[in-house]
């Protein structure tokens, strides 16, 4: 009995031994298979790479892609080729292959569209225009160390309010350094957060009324015209809201002048002759019965 033990298990260790073998046999030629694999990819890759070099050039009488080139109609019969090399830098996202591309216009288009797709700001330090390249990045901002970035005061205080304004942060509105954007930047945060305790911290009388005018139109909400200081402000206010609520009593609201205007509006969005006959002007009263029928 225990020489039969013996022998099994002496059968078992060779016949692990010889799996063993096998299986370090087989590993190592399916890691030789793919090496071969690897270097066949590294190829195909530099295939595609170059295939852009052996693309054919357009004949000079190619004058409808020759214009759309403008100044730089020399490099018209190149079209195919750097059609091919802008592609390919931006299907493999890859910088490098920007700087292949002969044509500076063309060039610049793929650093800046490398920009957005990868999120990479400092890639506008390869363009000539770095200030536009960081604009059009901060058309959806990231982060405001972008904005910081922009060397030209304008496009740098747009850069910071679209930024406040994505991402609903007041307090980054006073970064702003120029005093309009600035408070236009406000105004879009308090309108998008309907926030009227944020328009009435609005120094200026002006942007203030302009808040609650914006507010006001969002909210559909009469009351916040009261609010507004400036009358012609106001009255254009309200007959905004009436048009839009189809309400003809918040014309009476109107103290000035408008009033006529306003009745004028609804009357026509509600198609509603009657409402002709609140109108004092005559002229204009006949022009609104005359537009309704």
């Amino acid at each position: 009995m225990g020489k039969k033990i013996i022998i099994l298990l002496i059968v078992l260790l060779i016949a692990a031994i010889i799996f063993g073998i096998y299986f370090f046999w087989i590993s190592k030629k399916l890691e030789k298979e793919i090496e071969k694999l690897n270097e066949k990819l590294v190829e195909k890759e530099k295939m595609i790479e170059n295939i852009c070099e052996y693309l054919p050039r357009l004949p000079p009488e190619s004058e409808p892609v020759r214009e759309s080139f403008g100044k730089e109609k020399e490099f018209a019969p190149l079209f195919p080729k750097l059609i091919c090399e802008y592609s390919l830098a931006l299907n493999k996202r890859e910088v490098s292959l920007c700087e292949k591309i002969e044509v500076p216009d063309i060039k610049e288009s793929c650093y800046k569209d490398l920009t957005i797709i990868l999120q990479d700001p400092s890639i506008c330090e390869k363009v000539e225009d770095k200030d536009e390249c960081y604009f059009e990045f901060i058309q959806k901002p990231k982060g405001l160390s972008t904005c910081e970035k922009i060397e030209d005061e304008e496009i740098r205080n747009e850069c910071i309010s679209n930024y406040a304004v994505e991402n609903k942060e007041l307090n980054t509105c006073k970064k702003i350094s120029e005093e309009l954007i600035k408070n236009r930047c406000v105004i879009e945060i308090a309108t998008i957060l309907k926030d009227e305790k944020i328009c009435r911290e609005i120094e200026k009388e002006e942007l203030r009324n302009a808040c609650f005018d914006s507010l006001a139109e969002v909210t559909e909400n009469p009351n916040l015209c009261e609010i507004i200081t400036n009358e012609t402000t106001q009255d254009l206010c309200f007959t905004k809201l009436a048009s839009i609520k189809k309400d003809a009593s918040l014309c009476e609201r109107i103290k000035g002048v408008r009033k006529d205007s306003c009745y004028f509006r609804v009357a026509s969005r509600l198609k509603d002759p009657n409402l002709c006959k609140k109108i004092s002007d005559l002229t204009l009263r006949k022009r609104c019965e005359e537009e309704i029928k």
